[in-house]
């Protein structure tokens, strides 16, 4: 194919591939699963809404491919993932007919139909894919669910790759895209116009791991720009457009249940933890086990009871330190659990989470 080939990669599964959810709902509706008050949980154990994704039409007649830090580990959610950032990379285009649709069985007909020049095979299957590139593949469709409520945006997909494999993976989406703009079948029309397929990636202008592109030497069959953006949800899109790359596709979510006067509060983390579980075991968080009458299996938590708020920076810091060292800046969600209690004292500490400096957690508690 005359571009730079992965090193051997570690077996990937398909399973990294997925629907999330079209749409969500707002937290404690019907659909959502709630978090119970501790109160309601077994004994601790030790050891081991409305989309938020703004994603818009773009418009033009490019492929457009946002490429966000995910995790600071990608090798937390599997071991198809090596340690390094993990990268979320989603495909939005406005063209008729899309490129975009039905993107799995495209790579499958691209692997089978396509001859490399330089005699080098592409990847015949999805498996072999995201086998190659170290990647899984996430989407969004009718039958997804997004049981906490997150918000999935509507009829999305993503890739997700570990940052050192980015611009490989780019090389070959690009003539992927390419080729998809000729075919045609009984199933697929041609794409006519543009005349040339475009590619526009946007990565954030901060990134360590932005992929640079030379035309001369990666021989692009598509018209190619790297665009760096300053903002952290390029195109309104976020990292919370897409369910994650693992199973069961829950992000975190960190509930607050405040004590009667609001100055303490339990933190309840829910979702999925799984991949963060020796970091949990590490910091000593432990964990319960509850099992609601709506639901067929029980669900599991960490917990840490009885956090002081009215040290305000001491609590900020415990919170910064989690979504740091523990969840290595993977998508979380803030949320309060209903309370008559004064909550200033949880909103100055969540009033610390900008977007900024944490793009990837979401505060939906109110500062007011």
């Amino acid at each position: 194919m005359g571009k730079a080939k992965a090193p051997a990669p570690k077996k990937a599964s398909a399973s990294g591939s997925g629907s999330g959810s079209s749409r969500g709902s707002a937290p404690g509706k019907r659909g959502v699963m709630e978090i119970p008050s501790l109160s309601d949980m077994g004994p601790a154990t030790k050891g081991a809404k409305t989309s938020f994704d703004k994603r818009g039409v773009p418009g033009d007649d490019a492929v457009h491919v946002v490429c966000l830090e995910y995790s600071q580990d990608g090798s937390k959610y599997g071991d198809q993932f090596e340690t390094g950032p993990l990268i979320q990379a989603a495909t939005i285009c406005s063209l008729t007919p899309s490129p975009l649709c039905m993107q799995k069985k495209v790579v499958e007909m691209f692997g089978a139909q396509h001859s490399a020049d330089d005699g080098e095979s592409p990847p015949k299957s999805l498996d072999e894919v995201l086998d190659t590139y170290q990647a899984a593949f996430s989407y969004t469709s009718k039958k997804s669910t997004d049981e906490d409520g997150v918000g999935w945006a509507k009829n999305a997909a993503a890739w997700y790759v570990p940052a050192a494999k980015i611009k490989d993976f780019l090389m070959y989406y690009d003539e992927v895209i390419a080729w998809r703009f000729k075919f045609q079948d009984e199933e697929f029309d041609s794409i006519t116009t543009p005349t040339q397929p475009k590619i526009m990636v946007h990565v954030p202008s901060q990134a360590a791991w932005k992929p640079v592109v030379d035309a001369t030497q990666d021989e692009l069959k598509c018209v190619f720009e790297i665009k760096e953006e300053e903002t952290c949800k390029p195109m309104g899109v976020s990292v919370f457009g897409v369910p994650p790359p693992t199973f069961p596709r829950r992000v975190v979510i960190v509930q607050f249940e405040l004590t009667a006067d609001g100055s303490k509060a339990h933190w309840v983390f829910a979702g999925n933890t799984m991949p963060f579980k020796s970091g949990f075991v590490e910091h000593k968080i432990s964990g319960r086990s509850f099992k609601s009458p709506m639901s067929e299996y029980p669900q599991f938590f960490r917990i840490i009871e009885h956090v002081d708020l009215t040290d305000t920076q001491k609590a900020i810091d415990m919170l910064k330190d989690i979504v740091t060292d523990i969840l290595k800046k993977t998508p979380v969600v803030l949320r309060l659990k209903e309370t008559k209690a004064d909550s200033c004292h949880i909103r100055k500490v969540v009033s610390a989470f900008g977007e900024e400096e944490f793009p990837n957690v979401r505060s939906e508690i109110s500062d007011h």
